[in-house]
């Protein structure tokens, strides 16, 4: 991974272990985290979810684990940052 990536990528914005069981409860989680840490402001979880519902950015694996990057219009954002779960 780049170091450019790498320094958007804030610790305490990596979830291991949720218990969502669906693509909206991870957003919504991480999402919230995001916030907490001031990188998105409160309307950020809510254009995630809109956007990810007429444009999805998922891609499915043939194993447990998928891989999407969810995102949203800058108007939403702080500050940049990454967040990963």
């Amino acid at each position: 991974m780049s170091d450019g990536l790498m320094q958007l990528l804030d610790p305490e914005a990596i979830v291991l272990g949720s218990d969502a069981s669906t693509n909206e409860e991870i957003i919504r989680i991480l999402a919230g985290r995001l916030e907490a840490l001031g990188y998105v402001k409160s309307s950020y979880a809510d254009a995630v979810v809109r956007r990810e519902m007429t444009i999805p950015t998922g891609l499915p694996l043939e194993r447990a684990d998928n891989v999407a990057v969810p995102h949203t219009d800058p108007e939403h954002v702080l500050k940049p940052g990454i967040a990963m779960g």
